[in-house]
């Protein structure tokens, strides 16, 4: 029984027991390191194979750290070796080490019993490490090998990592001028007209699946002030890779890392209804992230990005549908490059934000989502993310090579820290506060602030004014049960009042109480503090002060996030070391090469590439003085998929004599609207959303474009009317497929079980008018 393993076919009985043979040879080679690697890699094989034939032990010794690896075993312990002994030591934790010859080192097994067991091997390559991987300390050098059970499985592992180097796509990048790297913006790609293109295409085409599956794309800010990250919590956990920038008097602003807080605010500043939600956010803004130099890695860990992201703000009861939305679309996407994928249903960690009620549910709407969608997973219990459960998806290339690309997780968290609020149904029930109550509590929030702004007017030599309240506690205070005996008699004679005050005036109090924010700026001004001092505190203490209720008859989303390709650029490089360098037609930028068999059809050539460029190809002319099999071998090395022929025959024909580059075959004399329409049948298959929208009539295409912008077809579209029971009446029974008319067919479907005739809407105008 054999099993394939990195493109491998291996006995069984050796995979299984893959890790023993990588250990070994790790182990030996450790023996050989020095802290200057001096020593030639033929001299490192030589000793190795003495090593084999000595056919020497490998002892393991477990005890704690307490006790002296030394005494048992005699031979010395390498300094770094004892450092991690002392670091377990503090820790408390056993330790595990091997001995074998003179060395002794800490790994946790299972290692061959003794060297005679490696049959074959080969020294790969050495690099320089920071110990502990700390750039702080001392510079070594670690030896790489690999090991396997016979001499024919170690040439072909050799042999596959030598295609795998042809296609590294650092190496595809220069060769095809696709995009490189300069030491004066590390970690930031320059792209070159063949890689914009390729760059490009991918958005496009993103682009158009997200008009057709109902998303909105955004534009949001590259620089925000740094209290955003600080709201979202990225500020404590992520501050060491953020770029900061120093705004003087502004304060401390920072290039975003990531959009979900920038759409959180966007989301923010526009009251939702039950009836918008879903709201998809997508966007394609360029973000930064400050990686260590040394993880710098071409276009797999890079600083500079951009990611096919999206936000989507929805329901708890929406959930399941835009799961199985989220899965078909990543499905699509990898199935147009040959990309295998398996799904993991990560679960709720010990730790959590929320309810176990509120999880148990997220968990049943993303395992039900799974389940439609119809592809086996597998259940990771307690690897969800402590703001809520999330589906891994781990893509495989041709190579069987493991890739982290695309994401889909519900976030409780983000929706909390942003106080994220829409307005609910009537026949929902929501935990509501009291509206008295919450109006007291932003009262007592907003005295609150300005305390803090005039202690904070009183510490010139702090520059965050978010410090005050620590500052402000150390400095004397007056008595608490003082001061809140006061409050507590004000608030009851504010009630007491209430109660006296007739219903207009109670509406006037209540539209005061909604401009709570300008009372607080008027109230503070009259205490001699600055307006730019009071918007400042009260937009830092909004998320921490009163704020943090739902307004009655109001609920809060939940933001699924969502990304299939993940980073654009380390996509990039996953596609050319799985193309090789040799794009689909669609995505290439190299479609087609005309060559004229003499200078003398050169302009008609150029006229023709004109016509094929405005249909939106990309076509180049070979006009060098060279034979017609030189500029057809040269299409060939360039990697062009086509190669199109001119000469006397095909101009008087009216023809492109066209080949394949890539299968080196003639496709035939075209005329151009031929060939056309032969590139047309290169494109990518239509997705399932695109194959069912068709099989409609285009009506329902025309009521969807209608319902972009729009909750309802009647009038403004704000409320519901006699068009949409009409139109509703004919399409009641189908189930649609495009976004926007989904949610229109909700909401109908909604009404009519309502009983809400349209003879009653007709009563309600007649009334109104």
């Amino acid at each position: 029984m054999v099993r394939k393993y990195f493109g491998i076919h291996l006995p069984t009985f050796w995979v299984q027991h893959w890790k023993k043979y990588m250990d070994v040879i790790c182990v030996l080679v450790l023996q050989l390191m020095v802290d200057s690697f001096m020593i030639a890699t033929s001299e490192i094989t030589r000793s190795l194979r003495m090593i084999m034939q000595k056919q020497r032990k490998l002892l393991r010794i477990q005890q704690h750290p307490n006790k002296n690896f030394k005494e048992q075993s005699q031979p010395k312990m390498n300094v770094q070796n004892y450092l991690v002994l002392i670091h377990l030591r503090d820790k408390g934790a056993m330790t595990t080490a091997y001995k074998c010859g003179n060395l002794i080192d800490l790994c946790t097994g299972p290692h061959l019993p003794n060297t005679s067991y490696v049959k074959a091997f080969q020294v790969t390559k050495n690099s320089a490490a920071y110990w502990l991987g700390k750039n702080t300390n001392d510079d070594l050098q670690r030896v790489y090998g690999v090991s396997f059970p016979s001499k024919k499985l170690l040439d072909e592992y050799v042999k596959i990592q030598k295609e795998l180097a042809l296609r590294d796509h650092r190496n595809v990048g220069k060769k095809q001028n696709l995009y490189l790297f300069h030491q004066l913006s590390p970690g930031s790609a320059f792209f070159y007209p063949s890689g914009a293109h390729i760059y490009n295409t991918l958005m496009n085409f993103l682009r158009r699946q997200y008009y057709i599956r109902g998303y909105q794309e955004v534009i949001s800010p590259n620089i925000f002030n740094a209290q955003l990250w600080k709201i979202s919590g990225h500020y404590d956990k992520y501050k060491e890779n953020l770029f900061f920038i120093n705004m003087g008097e502004e304060g401390e602003y920072g290039l975003k890392p990531m959009n979900c807080p920038g759409h959180c605010l966007m989301f923010d500043m526009i009251q939702h209804s039950y009836r918008d939600l879903p709201v998809r956010f997508a966007d394609f803004g360029v973000l930064h992230r400050n990686e260590v130099h040394g993880a710098l890695s071409g276009l797999t860990r890079v600083r500079r990005f951009q990611q096919d992201d999206a936000h989507i703000f929805c329901r708890m009861d929406q959930i399941q549908e835009e799961i199985k939305s989220c899965l078909d679309f990543l499905s699509y996407i990898y199935s147009l490059f040959g990309f295998e994928f398996k799904l993991y249903l990560s679960t709720r960690p010990e730790k959590f934000l929320g309810t176990k009620e509120v999880w148990d549910n997220a968990e049943y709407q993303l395992e039900q989502g799974l389940k439609k969608f119809g592809k086996p997973f597998e259940v990771n219990p307690g690897d969800g993310a402590f703001y809520g459960p999330k589906i891994d998806v781990k893509l495989y290339d041709a190579y069987k090579r493991e890739h982290q690309c695309g994401t889909i997780q519900l976030d409780f968290n983000l929706p909390e820290r942003f106080n994220l609020q829409y307005r609910a149904s009537e026949d929902v029930q929501e935990v509501q506060q009291d509206k008295e109550q919450l109006h007291n509590e932003q009262v007592q929030a907003a005295q609150e602030i300005i305390d803090v702004v005039r202690k904070a007017s009183h510490h010139s030599d702090t520059d965050n004014i978010t410090t005050a309240p620590q500052n402000s506690q150390q400095q004397p205070a007056e008595d608490p049960v003082q001061e809140k005996a006061p409050q507590e008699q004000n608030v009851k004679k504010q009630k007491k009042q209430k109660q006296q005050k007739e219903p207009q005036q109670q509406q006037q109090d209540q539209h005061k109480k909604q401009k709570l924010p300008e009372d607080i700026i008027e109230s503070g001004s009259s205490q001699g503090l600055s307006q730019h001092e009071l918007h400042k505190v009260l937009h830092e203490k909004k998320y921490e002060l009163g704020y943090h209720h739902l307004k009655a008859g109001f609920a809060r989303p939940v933001i699924v996030h969502r990304a299939i390709l993940g980073s654009l650029e380390r996509m990039i490089a996953v596609l050319t070391e799985q193309c090789g360098g040799k794009w689909p037609f669609w995505l290439s930028p190299k479609q087609l090469v005309l060559c004229p068999v003499s200078a003398y059809y050169k302009d008609v050539a150029e006229k023709i590439a004109a016509r094929l460029r405005l249909e939106g190809y990309t076509v180049t002319t070979d006009e060098a003085d060279q034979t017609l099999a030189k500029k057809v071998r040269n299409a060939q090395i360039q990697y062009f998929n086509f190669v199109g022929v001119i000469g006397e025959e095909e101009v008087k024909a009216g023809v492109i004599d066209v080949r394949d580059c890539e299968k080196n075959t003639r496709i035939g004399k075209l005329t151009i609207p031929q060939l056309c329409k032969f590139f047309e049948s290169l494109k990518p298959p239509k997705s399932n959303v695109e194959v069912q929208i068709h099989e409609h009539d285009d009506s329902h295409l025309k009521l969807n474009d209608e319902l972009q912008e729009k909750m309802f077809l009647e009038g403004d579209g704000y409320s519901v009317g006699k068009r949409d029971f009409d139109e509703f009446a004919k399409i009641k029974d189908i189930d649609p497929v495009l976004q926007n008319l989904i949610r229109w067919h909700k909401y109908m479907t909604h009404l009519t079980k309502k009983d809400e005739a349209p003879e009653k809407v007709e009563q309600v105008e007649q009334k109104q008018e």
